[in-house]
């Protein structure tokens, strides 16, 4: 879930990464503490209690989505430098990772 869409909208999650998040300085650290811990929890409440609770069926869904969207990203990415299609200061060389996209601390 959520490959293809990674794949093919790549550059512009980028584009609105470095627009929301690397271009702008952290304002309190607190808020990304608590994001992290929120986002950790989620996962654990999802992995947890998937089979009984239609909401945390739902959530785990959503996760699988977002980590199929990750997958996407660092894939067309790495297309993109194995063939050659960007130069050094490009799209395809901004550091997308996991922590960016889900725990914003990185």
């Amino acid at each position: 879930m959520g490959l293809v869409e990674g794949y093919l909208t790549c550059r512009r999650v980028i584009q609105h990464m470095y627009n929301m998040i690397w271009s702008k300085p952290r304002r309190d650290p607190r808020a990304y503490t608590f994001l992290n811990s929120q986002y950790m929890f989620m996962r654990e409440q999802a992995a947890e209690k998937h089979g009984d609770d239609p909401f945390w069926f739902n959530v785990r869904m959503q996760l699988a989505r977002l980590d199929g969207m990750m997958e996407g990203l660092v894939r067309r990415q790495q297309h993109a430098i194995r063939d050659k299609e960007v130069g050094y200061e490009s799209w395809a060389y901004m550091p997308v990772t996991f922590l960016v996209l889900y725990e914003l601390n990185s």
